[in-house]
């Protein structure tokens, strides 16, 4: 479990450093524009039984929602891959390579402190980042915690499995997710059996 988890944490931090050395856009620290969210992901065996997995998302639902920098959404791809978002709070605006590696050096730190073992979504140097619109909501020194990149509303799951699961399997997921009040807004999501849209209302 120890080897596991050093590991984990080097690979984290490794993903960090990476940043100094071009693994992100040039307009993420360019000062002029503001990162989109930080993100980490893990993997769930796509071949474990319906139920089997679900339990596996609802456990991991439960201990994001109760985190002291709360994510903002989860989404379940159906390559098993679960990925968690931590969205910016107004423009978290970076300047420098090395501004960038210690934000993330910062959330490998917390990922690190969790009982759920996530690795960083490198996807996310990729990101376009946002233009600014409004100046009061600047922040030139942001840090990982729940003033910059904590969510403040209910966590929001969305599913992206269209392949994996069988289509009364597909409609147990999104049962399971109304009657656990997983999300307090609608979303609009395609039925991909039928092609219809539909509002999930939870």
């Amino acid at each position: 479990m120890m080897k596991s988890k050093k590991k984990l944490r080097d690979y984290n931090f490794e993903c960090a450093l990476k940043i100094c050395s071009g693994g992100a856009r040039e307009d993420h620290v360019d000062g002029e524009h503001a990162v989109d969210r930080l993100a980490a992901y893990k993997m769930i065996d796509q071949n474990l039984p319906f139920t089997e997995y679900m339990n596996q998302v609802t456990d991991l639902f439960y201990t994001l929602r109760k985190l002291e920098i709360p994510p903002t959404r989860i989404f379940i791809f159906d390559d098993g891959m679960v990925e968690v978002n931590w969205e910016a709070n107004g423009y978290q605006v970076l300047s420098s390579r090395h501004q960038y590696a210690a934000l993330v050096i910062e959330f490998a730190k917390f990922l690190e402190s969790l009982d759920i073992d996530l690795k960083i979504q490198t996807g996310m140097y990729y990101d376009d980042p946002h233009v600014i619109r409004d100046l009061a909501k600047v922040n030139c020194s942001p840090s990982f915690n729940r003033e910059c990149f904590g969510s403040r509303y209910p966590l929001e799951i969305i599913c992206n499995w269209f392949i994996s699961f069988q289509q009364d399997d597909y409609y147990k997921c999104n049962n399971t997710f109304k009657n656990n009040n997983y999300m307090d807004s609608n979303i609009e999501t395609i039925d991909p059996f039928t092609e219809q849209t539909e509002i999930l209302e939870y």
